[in-house]
């Protein structure tokens, strides 16, 4: 069983504010956490659904199907 941030990986979040390659804010289980697009191409909007492909720190790297 994962635990701590492994358990993120793969988890479905919610975008709170744009995120792009450098920043952003999704939300992950009712909680607001820093995030960045996994794929540097990508510019994820607002209320958009992302899966959280990794996490490096406090920052959720995130991908949204195309």
């Amino acid at each position: 069983m994962k635990t701590n941030v492994g358990a993120l990986i793969g988890k479905k979040a919610i975008v709170e504010s744009t995120v792009d390659a450098a920043n952003g804010r999704v939300r992950i289980d009712g909680d607001v956490r820093s995030a960045r697009a996994f794929d540097e191409t990508q510019v994820l909007e607002t209320g958009q659904t992302v899966t959280i492909m990794d996490i490096s720190g406090a920052t959720a790297a995130v991908w949204a199907e195309p």
